[in-house]
């Protein structure tokens, strides 16, 4: 039956009416626990009323929801609840039954409330028992509505004279209950209709509204808390001031009598004590007293305050009181009986006396704590008792009612002199706090309202949306028929098609699951080609299955040609390879429908698998057999297009051109092109329909090239070629052409074929590798092979006219860094500006060229004068030096140039380059930023480091190397160890200087071969000494930098001490600083691997390097030798002694021994050993020698360190 509107707006009430209930009322239990107070239906209810309302809403929201065991289970404790607080009611007062802890709920609302719980148990609203709900329900409502008439003003004061605002409170949430009740009662025993979202949305609803009504009631009880707190802030503060007043008038007093000695005459003393008393007529009583001779004088208001003081002063508390010392004014507040009355006591030291004055503190502070009171109301108290209440005027003194008996704020505060006192803060009786309580509330209902309207709203609107849903269905099924339809017209995927009418029977026919199988190319099986919806498992055992008897429903009826039903499959004998996959994915009955095509084959089968035991009835067989009727529609139009599409899409998805022109017709017109041909040619296909192929031919076409094509499709024959044809915006490209003639079964031609492919690429790539093999792929410049082949065209030229030509040798400054710290990206881009710097510069008929990296070589023609080189060369220079932007990087460079001019004589143009280079190389000597001219002298140099090289590496080879030890001498004599100091005899020159074929062999790579073989033999050698039995002498091998930054520097030194015997501890080692300054970190990590075998390491020609000295507090290193530069003039020089004196000093700091180089006068070793000098080496001492004369000299010396 349709649900009303009426029936909608009820339930969306109860709802909301049952969540608030229970809302509230665990808000309320939740805030009692906590013994906190936030709004005023705190103060009026107590917790059972709180419980009360979470049992009866949890019973409605049960009723609406039709949840028995929760309604039985809420209406059972809300009856014993009730029957509880009947009993407390009823039974404490006789003393048949101990009192409970806290409050309890009202005796008329516990009554009222159990026929509330007896429904609740007894079940849904219904027959008579919902004239009952509805009656019983009306006059809870109604009572609540009397309660409820104490929120007006007019009403509220009979009310309250009557009954209590706890009552009252009570019975309005009985009220509400009631009136659950009897909406309950008019709803009758039907299911809730109002949907999931509605019912969300409501909860949602009354659960900010109720947060709501809970912020704005805590923060209305926080503002009363904080007003209040600062109104005790200002007594607190005028209290003080009056206590410090009243103690400064009796001080004053204190002090007469101290300077008058206690000798004021008695009238004058009675003026005295008159005027105090009319001016604080809060004293009552003052006194002089002598704790020994008692009272010298006492006056008072009357004799009754008189008496009063003199009786306070006999109470022995106040006696012991007195008795103590403070050295200041005190207050006491002495009787119990009237604790209102202050005793002050003040030291009069003239005498030892004591002025005693008694106060009605009440009376003190009542006169002077004029304040803004507000809507509040003040206690101060003493010991629990009030000794004063500060109110508005013209207000009650005694205040009734739950609001303004609640405490505020309470705060204990001592007064000047000792009196302690406690303030405590009340709402005023003359505001209408409950009314200003009810904004909250009028907030979260407002709120509720809404949320009730809202869920009204979303009720009804999913009411219409299932009656549309309803209708929807019909039409539906009809649409779903005409989309398969349209789908099969539109040929879409079979795949796609196939899915939609499985989609369609499984809508049709409630719990099916549809699957549709193909017979393969074979006709020997089905293969599953939908049924998306299917178990992933189950379609993965039935992806293909055999066309026989018994294999499943499907494999029968394609076998058989006929439907077949499996109504149980857990039963069926045809199911036994499947059963239990389909059984363990609910898969429990099947029907099988054979797709047959137009003349009468099986193109497959359709399945519907159903979740329960079934056979189909006879609208479901009709579904079925429509169901396969237009599977076969679209497998049999599938397969009839498929073979004329596959023609169709591979020429039209060819990349290569196709058109077709018609022979029959005159001029042989184009019938049909590819997309390719299109996208090639760019014109549109209506463009050329109708037109002649040669429409693609232009100015530059080749017309051999066109007449051979003519010529051949004359004679019947294939034509291949390559010609240049324009597309449509005028571009030419480079067609390859295919045409090949059709013919008919006459062998007539009817039509041609041309196939095209456009190879401009290739072509450009075949252009571009002609470029490229003779210009540089960088700078665009030309490259070594061209420049070379300009060369000799132009030299020889230049020889034949008499003329002379020069070539300039370009190399850039300083460009490596460049590329380590900015990367290649910038360099290449620094190199592209300098070639098109270059470029810029030189005339049109010269020749630039880049040979590689940062060398640029510049051929020019037809010099007249050598200024004309010249003149090129600075305009060159002043361009490469201007500033580079590049990346956001302003860079500057500059360039070294070497020249050289042609000579009528020379027969090997190359040369010229080998000169200019030479040349250059001149110029980066000079400093770079330069030029330099080639020279004969030049020639002879490089002829001189060649001759000087290939004699190096003959030596090397032939192993005449050899090598001296200078030894190092201790400052006791002793030998401390020798140095290492390669020698090369030459043959015919001598011996030649270290400082000669050192950086030679540097340069060269020489040095490798060299430092090994140095290491080897230098090992060898102090094995030899120790086998010889001169001693254990310690070595010194010097490293290159290339020799100590080889990765297998470590190793190689590993392999050399193993191999030669020679003890680690033997063997020192000497780097420069150059060689630690390179790679820091890694030279680091070397000398610490050094340092862990053992083997010591000094620092050569120390203070020579431009490096930082603060490196040498990180380097494991154990010497430093100072360079003979620094020695030579040590005795005679003051800067070099300093310095020398300075490193000694240093270096003993650091806890390194030092060694002096060159030490050749006596002078210079007693000066350097007056500073602190370790070690010695020099000629004074010793000069280098081969090594028997070093095994001598050890001998003859008999000291080794």
């Amino acid at each position: 039956m349709p649900t009303t509107t009426r029936q909608l707006m009820m339930d969306s009430l109860l709802l909301l009416m049952a969540a608030t209930f229970i809302i509230v009322g665990i808000n309320g239990l939740l805030l009692a626990w906590l013994e906190l107070v936030y709004s005023p239906l705190h103060l009026l209810l107590v917790a059972d009323a709180f419980l009360v309302l979470v049992l009866g809403g949890v019973g409605l929201l049960a009723l609406l929801a039709g949840w028995a065991g929760a309604r039985l289970l809420a209406g059972g404790l809300l009856g014993v609840l009730l029957l509880h607080t009947l009993a407390q009611a009823l039974l404490v007062p006789r003393g048949f039954m101990p009192a409970g802890i806290g409050p309890r709920l009202e005796l008329l609302p516990a009554l009222l409330l159990l026929p509330v719980a007896l429904c609740l148990l007894v079940g849904r609203p219904g027959g008579r028992c919902r004239w009952v709900w509805i009656a019983w329900g009306g006059l809870l409502a109604g009572g609540g509505v009397v309660a409820l008439l104490a929120i007006v003003p007019s009403l509220r004061p009979w009310l309250l004279s009557r009954f209590s605002a706890q009552l009252l409170s009570a019975l309005a949430v009985t009220g509400l209950l009631g009136l659950g009740m009897g909406l309950a009662g008019l709803r009758g025993d039907r299911p809730l209709q109002l949907g999931r979202l509605a019912v969300t949305t409501g909860l949602a609803g009354i659960l900010l509204s109720s947060l709501a009504w809970f912020m704005l009631s805590w923060q209305q009880e926080e503002t009363l808390h904080r007003q209040a707190d600062y109104l005790l802030d200002n007594i607190q503060l005028n209290a003080e001031q009056v206590m410090v007043s009243r103690l400064t008038l009796m001080r004053r007093m204190a002090d007469r009598l101290d300077a008058a000695e206690g000798e004021l005459d008695a009238a004058v003393l009675a003026s005295d004590l008159q005027s105090y008393l009319q001016d604080a007529s809060s004293l009552k009583a003052v006194g002089l007293y002598h704790p020994e001779s008692g009272w010298e004088w006492l006056g008072g208001d009357d004799p009754v305050s008189e008496e009063r003081l003199a009786a306070t002063l006999a109470l022995a508390p106040v006696r012991d009181w007195l008795g103590v010392d403070l050295g200041q004014p005190r207050l006491m507040l002495s009787e119990p009986e009237q604790p209102g009355l202050a005793l002050m006591a003040i030291d009069v030291p003239a005498g030892e006396r004591l002025l005693l004055s008694l106060f009605d503190l009440p009376e003190l502070l009542a006169d002077e704590l004029r304040q803004q009171l507000g809507l509040y109301r003040v206690v101060i108290q003493r010991h629990g008792a009030t000794l004063l209440e500060l109110r508005r005027p013209g207000i009650a003194s005694d205040p009734e009612g739950v609001f303004v008996n609640h405490l505020l704020h309470r705060r204990h505060i001592g007064l000047p002199g000792g009196a302690k006192l406690t303030l405590e803060a009340y709402p005023g009786a003359q505001h209408d706090w409950l009314l200003t309580a009810l904004m909250p509330v009028g907030v979260a209902g407002g709120g509720l309202v809404l949320s009730g309207m809202l869920v009204f709203s979303l009720a009804l609107a999913g009411q219409l949306l299932g009656r549309t849903r309803a209708l929807g269905e019909v039409r539906q099924q009809l649409e779903a028929q005409q989309a398969v339809q349209a789908r099969i017209v539109r040929e879409e995927p079979l795949e796609e098609t196939l899915e939609a009418i499985c989609r369609m029977l499984e809508q049709q026919v409630p719990g099916a699951l549809c699957s549709i199988m193909l017979v393969n190319e074979e006709g020997t099986a089905l293969e599953l080609a939908g049924g998306e919806r299917l178990p992933p498992a189950y379609r993965d055992a039935v992806m293909t299955l055999g066309i026989e008897a018994g294999v499943g429903a499907c494999g029968s009826a394609a076998y058989l040609g006929d439907t077949v039903i499996c109504e149980d499959l857990a039963e069926d004998p045809r199911w036994r390879g499947y059963r239990e996959v389909a059984l363990a994915h609910g898969l429990l009955a099947c029907w099988s429908v054979p797709i047959l095509g137009s003349d009468g084959r099986v193109l497959g089968t359709f399945g519907t698998y159903l979740p329960r035991p079934q056979a189909p009835d006879a609208a479901a067989r009709l579904l079925l057999d429509k169901a396969a009727d237009l599977a076969a529609l679209a497998v049999e139009r599938h397969q009839s297009r498929r073979t004329l599409r596959l023609l169709e899409r591979s020429v039209e998805g060819s990349i290569n051109g196709v058109v077709i022109a018609d022979a029959s017709r005159p001029d042989v017109p184009i019938i049909y092109v590819n997309p390719a041909f299109v996208r090639m040619t760019g014109y549109a296909k209506e463009e050329v329909l109708g037109r002649n192929c040669r429409f693609l031919q232009g100015a530059e076409t080749d017309p051999a090239a066109a007449a051979s094509i003519r010529q051949q499709l004359a004679r019947g024959e294939e034509v291949h070629v390559t010609l240049l044809n324009y597309r449509k915006d005028g571009t030419p490209f480079w067609n390859d052409l295919y045409v090949a003639p059709v013919r008919d079964a006459q062998g007539s031609i009817t039509h041609y074929v041309g196939m095209q492919n456009d190879v401009s690429a290739q072509k450009t790539y075949e252009s571009r590798l002609a470029h490229h093999a003779s210009h540089d792929a960088l700078t665009g410049l030309a490259n070594r092979s061209l420049f070379e082949d300009r060369l000799e065209h132009d030299v020889a030229l230049a020889i034949r006219r008499q003329e002379r030509l020069a070539v300039l040798f370009v190399d850039l400054d300083d460009f490596k860094p460049i590329n380590d710290t900015l990367g290649h990206a910038v360099g290449d881009d620094v190199l592209r500006e300098v070639a098109r710097r270059l470029q810029a510069s030189v005339r049109p008929g010269d020749t630039l060229a880049r040979l590689g990296g940062d060398e640029f070589v510049l051929l020019m023609t037809d010099i007249l004068r050598e200024e004309q080189v010249l003149a090129l060369v600075e305009r060159l220079m002043m361009e490469i030096a201007r500033p580079y932007l590049i990346d956001g990087h302003e860079l500057y460079l500059t360039c070294s140039i070497g020249i050289a001019l042609s000579d009528p004589a020379m027969t090997e143009p190359r040369e010229l380059i080998q000169q200019a280079d030479m040349a250059m190389y001149k110029a980066k000597q000079q400093g770079r930023n330069a030029y330099h001219w080639h020279t004969g002298e030049i020639t002879e140099q490089l002829g001189e480091r060649v001759r000087l090289r290939n004699d190096l590496q003959e030596a090397i080879v032939s192993g005449r190397m050899e090598l001296h030890y200078q030894p190092l001498i201790a400052r006791d004599g002793t030998l401390a160890g020798v140095e290492a100091l390669l020698r090369w005899p030459h043959p015919e020159r001598g011996y030649v200087s270290p400082e000669v074929f050192i950086p030679l062999a540097e340069s060269t790579g020489q040095i490798m071969p060299l430092s090994r073989w140095v290491l080897e033999r230098a090992c060898a050698d102090m094995v030899a000494l120790g086998q010889q039995g001169v001693g254990r002498v310690k070595v010194s091998v010097n490293l290159s930098p290339l020799q100590f930054h080889r990765p297998s520097f470590l190793a190689n030194l590993r392999q050399v001490l193993q191999q030669t015997g020679l003890p680690a501890e033997q063997l020192e080692l000497e780097l420069t600083e150059g060689i630690l300054m390179d790679n820091t970190e890694s030279a680091i990590d070397i000398l610490h691997a050094l340092r862990g075998m053992h083997i010591d390491v000094s620092i050569d020609d120390f203070g020579t390097g431009y490096s930082s000295l603060s490196y040498l507090r990180h380097l494991p290193i154990s010497k430093v030798k100072i360079d003979r530069s620094f020695i030579h003039e040590v005795t005679t020089n003051p800067h070099d002694a300093a310095i020398v004196q300075g490193m000694i000093s240093m270096a003993g700091h650091l806890g390194l021994r030092v060694v002096a180089e060159g030490v050749e006068t006596e002078d210079q070793q007693r000066q350097l050993e007056a500073w602190g000098c370790d070690l010695f080496q020099g000629y004074l001492l010793a000069k280098p020698m081969p090594l028997e004369a070093l095994s001598r000299f050890i001998i003859e010396r008999g000291r080794v360190e």
